[in-house]
């Protein structure tokens, strides 16, 4: 049997029941516990949901899994994917909170021969470009991006992560991935990678406010990418 206390998380089958079952043996069932969100809202993406084990009607086993809902998320064509792998790139429009207005800024990061292009034994920072931040004046620049599929792939995981303070929001930081290929990843390797991109906004009217209301939001977005 199968719980959870998450408000947007309803069951449609949260019971599977074995029968017959006896000592030491074993057997096949393709029953599924089958369940839906009916909402999505990024402050409580976080739930849990309980597993009760039972042998005539008495519990026998209990388990905890906790996930983190996201929503459906589109793979990106690779020109609106920035690789930095021991590179510096130049004019690239990003995203000015402080200003709300996109900038052309020069982007340096990761560990690599900065060809752009993730190889074994190399670090990287990846950028995405995402059509609208949550700001009207923030279109088709690129974001910093976390790694929320870091366990699927055998050659990519995350050791490290990049904290930067958000303007004028002290103890405020956006986080971003910093990813490390192994150095066994074979030769033409595709890797499927699923991102959290951040999209930051204020509302002061000048350049000289002291009292700034942020908000934010998340967007998420796929991407395939194969080494050489």
């Amino acid at each position: 049997t199968v719980t959870t206390l998450h408000p947007y998380l309803i069951f449609q089958q949260n019971i599977i029941t074995y029968k017959n079952l006896k000592a030491s043996s074993a057997i096949e069932n393709n029953d599924k516990i089958k369940l839906k969100f009916t909402n999505y809202i990024e402050e409580i993406t976080n739930g849990t949901l309980f597993f009760e084990v039972k042998i005539d009607g008495a519990v026998v086993d209990t388990q905890k899994i906790v996930f983190f809902e996201t929503p459906k998320s589109q793979y990106v064509n690779n020109n609106d994917v920035l690789i930095l792998d021991g590179c510096t790139v130049k004019n690239i429009p990003v995203f000015h909170q402080s200003r709300n207005a996109v900038q052309l800024d020069s982007l340096s990061g990761g560990t690599g021969n900065g060809n752009g292009i993730l190889e074994k034994g190399e670090e990287a920072l990846v950028f995405i470009r995402i059509p609208e931040g949550i700001s009207c004046k923030d279109t088709n620049s690129f974001h910093k991006t976390y790694l929320i599929n870091a366990k699927d792939d055998l050659f990519a995981e995350v050791n490290q992560l990049q904290y930067d303070e958000k303007i004028r929001q002290a103890g405020a930081t956006s986080v971003s991935s910093i990813i490390s290929i192994s150095d066994n990843t074979p030769k033409l390797h595709e890797f499927d990678l699923w991102f959290k991109i951040e999209s930051l906004y204020n509302d002061k009217d000048d350049q000289t406010a002291i009292n700034t209301v942020y908000t934010y939001k998340y967007d998420y977005r796929r991407i395939l990418l194969n080494t050489k």
